[in-house]
C-alpha cells in the first residue's frame, strides 16, 4: 500500500478531495484528514488521522524504552557497585530496578510524543499552521492509476507533498477477510 500526501489550501477543497476519493472507491479506512482546525473536519464529517498519524508517539515511547532500559542497567549495574544500606542487591532487586527505570523512559518518551509531530508531517507544520488540510490517501497498487488520473483532472491546483512507497496501514476489512 503506498500513501500520497496532498495538501489542500481549505476545509472546502479537502472536503471535496475526500468525498471524490471516496466515491471513486477508495475505502473510509484509506482516508484521513489531518489540520489544526479540528471543528471544520468534523463539520464536514471527514475522517480525522488518528493520534500516532498526527503526533510522534510510537517512536518517542521507543526511544524512551530503549533509553530507559539503558539507564535503569547502567543504575542497577551502580547499585551493585555500590550497594545502598539496607538493600540486598538480588537478581531480583536488579531486575527490579532497571525495569521501573525503563518504565519511567517509556512514559517520558510518551509524554514527548504527544507534544511533537509525528516525523512524517513535521515538515508541513507552517502549511497546518496556516489553515491548510493535509490530505492523506492510501492507496492499493490496483487504485494507485486511477486515483492519480482523478487528482490530475479534477484537483490540479491541490499539490502532492509526499509519497510513502510502504504505508504499513491495515484497514478493518482486511482484518476480516484474514481471519
Amino acid at each position: 500500500m503506498k500513501r500520497i500526501y496532498y495538501l489542500a489550501a481549505t476545509s472546502e477543497s479537502a472536503n471535496e478531495v475526500f468525498t471524490t476519493v471516496r466515491d471513486a472507491g477508495v475505502g473510509i479506512n484509506q482516508l484521513n484528514i489531518i489540520g489544526e482546525n479540528i471543528a471544520e473536519i468534523k463539520k464536514h464529517k471527514m475522517k480525522l488521522a488518528n493520534l500516532s498519524e498526527r503526533r510522534d508517539i510510537v517512536r518517542c515511547l521507543e526511544i524512551g524504552a530503549l533509553l530507559g532500559l539503558l539507564f535503569g542497567l547502567i543504575s542497577a549495574l551502580v547499585m551493585v557497585v555500590i550497594p545502598p544500606r539496607g538493600v540486598e542487591m538480588t537478581p531480583s532487586v536488579f531486575m527490579l530496578v532497571a525495569f521501573v527505570v525503563c518504565l519511567f523512559g517509556l512514559w517520558v518518551g510518551g509524554m514527548i510524543g504527544l507534544r511533537k509531530d509525528n516525523i512524517k508531517i513535521a515538515g508541513f507544520r507552517e502549511n497546518l499552521d496556516r489553515g491548510e488540510f493535509l490530505v492523506l490517501i492510501d492507496l492499493q497498487e490496483q487504485q494507485e492509476e486511477k486515483i492519480r488520473s482523478l487528482m490530475a483532472s479534477n484537483f490540479s491546483h491541490i499539490k502532492v507533498l509526499r509519497e510513502d512507497p510502504d504505508a504499513t496501514q491495515v484497514s478493518i476489512d482486511e482484518i476480516g477477510r484474514a481471519a
